[in-house]
């Protein structure tokens, strides 16, 4: 045997001495795979809480809404009685006065209820925003555990 002989069998033996060392180690690395697939399951499960918790306030908002809306037309209708009734009284309920209480009435409700739907949609933003805001939370931790993944990863390699 020369001397390229030796040096091709020593090659081959480190190369094959290598392989069979790294696979013998290869379960830290399946243990790392495993542990970071947990971690982001736990992490879209706590996001997945966290959507159903936030999602639960719209129940609410919208009875919310109702109410209000149900109130500000209650209060049109009773406004709009009171005025007929003195209208009536005063004998002045089809001239321009009478028009013009009935039109105050009509924008007074207009203006409440512009503020119930203007609520309304504060709510509904808010809830979106929780939303955006706990998904961007939800991206930031996957992120996070991909970058301790692959320090892991390296360093165990």
């Amino acid at each position: 045997m020369n001397q390229s002989d030796y040096v091709t069998a020593s090659q081959n033996y480190a190369k094959n001495a290598q392989d069979a060392y790294e696979q013998s180690l290869s379960y830290l690395l399946t243990g790392l795979d495993e542990a970071k697939i947990a971690d982001q399951n736990a992490a879209n499960i706590r996001y997945e809480n966290l959507i159903t918790k936030i999602r639960q306030q719209l129940p609410g908002i919208q009875q919310q809404f109702e109410r209000n809306a149900k109130a500000a037309y209650i209060n049109k209708q009773q406004s709009l009685q009171q005025i007929d009734a003195d209208l009536s009284r005063l004998g002045v309920n089809t001239q321009g006065f009478g028009v013009t209480q009935r039109l105050l009435n009509e924008n007074a409700y207009g203006q409440a209820y512009g503020q119930v739907l203007t609520e309304y949609n504060d709510n509904l933003r808010d809830v979106a925003n929780q939303e955006v805001n706990a998904l961007g939370d939800l991206n930031a931790d996957l992120a996070d555990l991909d970058a301790a993944y692959a320090k892991d990863r390296l360093d165990t390699q």
